[in-house]
């Protein structure tokens, strides 16, 4: 098991956002990266939690859905 954390950034994040983390060698994917582009929050979060990754949204309603 690793201690680095890894990270899933959904459709709303910039696509800069993602260049500049794999830049400084930081484990990023993406919803494009995985054909997940319009799906709902939800498949969003357990894909993330499948892969061992934080979701990284700038959805504003998305603590109502986790919590």
């Amino acid at each position: 098991m690793s201690n680095k954390i890894k990270f899933h950034l959904d459709e709303n994040m910039p696509k800069a956002v993602a260049i500049e983390l794999r830049r400084l060698g930081i484990d990023v994917m993406t919803t494009p990266d995985k054909a997940l582009i319009g799906r709902v929050d939800m498949d969003q979060q357990a894909f993330a939690n499948q892969e061992e990754r934080v979701l990284v949204t700038r959805d504003d309603d998305f603590l109502k859905i986790a919590s």
